[in-house]
């Protein structure tokens, strides 16, 4: 009762500024924000488009607003993302849940300066202390389907993230963070960000170091054993590079992450001692922009990486595979006039898996894999007074799986004042290298069919409204349907023919939510206030009990039917601000424990949570290039923790506990 009382409070209070917009013009309307408001984006259409008007369900975080809120990682900007929110997989990996469904394996596509950074084996992205904040510039995110254009790894969404480069810092940027739990350290991490640009050539060159835990509390696994984080358990550390250089329309990009858990999480229990998890990987990009005239341009595009994800060096656990993909894209965009534009390309790309030393095979029985897949795909806008028209199709043919077919349409325009957007697609998700290790359920249990697993797909319904009461104030609402299709379901059983646990993959009959989504924007002189509202329902979507909680058809496991999200920029003076931000989140489901006979894991329900953050910022220190930030999370203690999405037998893992944080950075002219 609790959490629907502060729930209903917000939303008076986003009724409350509703009645009274007229009454905002008097503080007047920063620049920064008004930007906001026109924002142009090219993640939903690789053409820069107004926000209003951009065929999709996108959000936009800039700089300023990441340094507003002294975010510690990528997680605390996403949590204030409407349907956004965090779920724990095996072995202790922190992977991303949209509108309440499971996102970690290959349904949301993540770029980093236009490089996908998601490992190939399974297709996942591990949260978590991983990429520097303050090197983002930007970060655009769909939330909803984009495969039309992106693929078998952007079904449910995509997240871009676009780093600081010569377009908006010019010399040597140097930060520093740390941050103190109740019980431990909480984080160590420093950033480099130098950009430059010497006659027509630009170079932007970003080095991150972190060593941080994600928890200090106490985990109990399905038996009821304990261990303290506080000692170790739950620790990451990352070194990443990244390099940027551009000469007129040559572009190249080339990155390096080593991301390492040192955790205690297995499947199932707590392991004997804490083991090291690795992730790396090298990526790289070159393309060239031909202008053949000022209606017609044609990029191709090289792309190569190569990974070492989920490396187990050491124990009973060993794990030792590498995967690299050689990615080619060629994209054309005529701009016949300012109401007609077409897009077409085709993509190829090869994938190479490998097992290094041991025992570990695909699902071929050795040690090596290749697969292939050409995409072929087409965009048209049509621009009349009533409606931009948005057509889209995609054609992938994969070497091992069905085809996929994945078409689009939308119906967008902006009134200035008001917008509107009807938007159909299909979306799809390919299966990466450890998905094809195939079974059908049967009444005995399961029959090994690989590589023989479906892409899933699904179809989404979204319809978005928006109103600008004025310079200072707007109103979005949106809902969405979202259907998938034979979704791949991922579960662990033990081998008896090699006394070992194995995972696998099974299509089940259907998944998916619907729901709303909310989100309120106030600006004046003294700052700003952002508020959103999120909610789904599974009810007569979900057709798979390995994700539902057992007698409420409406509700996802580890995902909250209702969150909320608040935040806030004020301005004490020119260079003093405060910004506090309040997340809500309805109560939860998961899976804690077993039954009596240790057969059987139990439900248990969560109580709302109330993170209640602080951040100040002080700029421009003794008229110095130099910040200071000092910032406090969870200021209720609140203790908040990471479920796992589907009945895997692994109990929810504690996050962070309230946390002090100190920023530091300095900027040198150079």
């Amino acid at each position: 009762m609790k959490g629907i009382r502060v729930l209903l409070i917000i939303a008076l209070a986003l009724v409350n500024i509703v009645c009274h917009a007229q009454q905002i013009d008097e503080f007047g309307l920063g620049d920064e924000f008004a930007d906001i408001f026109n924002t142009e984006v090219s993640v939903a259409s690789k053409n820069s488009v107004s926000i209003n008007e951009t065929p999709g369900v996108v959000s936009v975080i800039s700089y300023d607003e990441i340094q507003n809120m002294g975010a510690r990682d990528l997680i605390d900007v996403l949590n204030l993302i409407p349907g956004f929110d965090f779920g724990m997989d095996v072995t202790g990996s922190i992977g991303l849940g949209i509108r309440g469904l499971w996102a970690y394996e290959g349904k949301v596509l993540i770029l980093i300066d236009g490089l996908e950074v998601q490992e190939q084996v399974y297709a996942s992205y591990q949260f978590g202390n991983r990429v520097g904040i303050e090197q983002i510039q930007r970060i655009e995110i769909i939330r909803g389907p984009g495969s039309s254009l992106y693929g078998g790894n952007a079904e449910l969404g995509v997240i871009n993230i676009i780093t600081r480069n010569v377009s908006n810092m010019q010399g040597l940027e140097v930060s520093g963070n740390a941050g103190l739990m109740e019980n431990s350290l909480g984080r160590t991490t420093g950033s480099v960000n130098f950009a430059k640009k010497i006659n027509f050539w630009e170079f932007d060159l970003k080095g991150f170091y972190s060593n941080a835990i994600y928890s200090d509390q106490i985990y109990t696994d399905m038996y009821g054993t304990d261990y303290d984080l506080e000692d170790d358990g739950a620790s990451t550390q990352t070194s990443n590079l990244n390099l940027g250089i551009k000469h007129k329309g040559l572009q190249f990009r080339f990155m390096y992450d080593d991301y390492n858990q040192d955790i205690v999480s297995k499947y199932d229990e707590v392991a004997s001692e804490p083991y090291r998890q690795s992730f790396s990987g090298i990526y790289t990009g070159l393309s060239y922009e031909f202008n053949l005239n000022d209606k017609l341009s044609i990029t191709p595009k090289l792309n190569y990486k190569k990974e070492k994800p989920w490396q187990v060096l050491e124990g009973d656990d060993y794990y030792d595979p590498s995967v690299e993909r050689v990615l080619a894209n060629v994209l054309m965009q005529y701009n016949a006039n300012e109401r007609f534009n077409l897009m077409a390309g085709a993509e190829y790309y090869h994938d190479k898996a490998l097992f290094g030393t041991g025992d570990n095979v695909w699902y071929n029985d050795t040690q090596e894999v290749k697969l292939s897949n050409i995409s072929l795909f087409a965009q048209g806008v049509y621009k009349t007074g009533v409606a931009n028209i948005t057509a889209g199709l995609r054609y992938d043919a994969h070497s091992m799986v069905d085809a996929a077919f994945s078409p689009r349409i939308s119906l967008t325009k902006d009134f200035n004042k008001f917008h509107y957007k009807v938007l159909y697609s299909r979306a799809f998700r390919t299966p990466s290298v450890a998905n094809l290790q195939a079974f059908n359920q049967t009444d005995n249990g399961f029959e090994d069919i690989s590589p023989n697993i479906k892409p899933e797909k699904s179809d989404v319904i979204e319809v978005e409204i928006g109103y600008r009461f004025n310079d200072n104030f707007s109103l979005n609402a949106n809902v969405f349907h979202s259907t998938i299709h034979d979704p791949m379901v991922y579960f662990y059983y033990y081998d008896e023919n090699t006394d070992r646990e194995k995972d696998g993959y099974y299509n089940s009959t259907r998944y998916g939510s619907k729901g709303v989504e909310l989100e309120a924007k106030w600006k004046a002189d003294w700052g700003y206030l952002i508020c959103n509202y999120a909610y789904y329902s599974a009810e007569n979507i979900n057709e798979e009990a390995y994700y539902a909680v057992p007698g409420n058809d409406a509700s996802l496991l580890a995902f909250p039917q209702h969150k909320v999200n608040v935040r806030g920029h004020l301005k004490i003076s020119k260079n003093f601000s405060l910004n506090p931000s309040l997340i809500v989140k309805g109560k939860r489901f998961g899976y804690a424990s077993l039954d009596a006979n240790e057969e059987e894991s139990v439900i248990s329900e969560y109580e709302p949570l109330y993170l209640l953050n602080l951040y100040a910022r002080y700029k421009n220190v003794f008229k110095l290039p130099m910040e200071i930030g000092f910032g406090v999370n969870d200021i209720l203690g609140q203790h908040s923790n990471y479920i796992q999405p589907y009945d895997g037998w692994h109990s929810p893992f504690p996050g962070p506990s309230r946390e002090f944080t100190l920023k530091l950075k300095y900027h040198f002219n150079i």
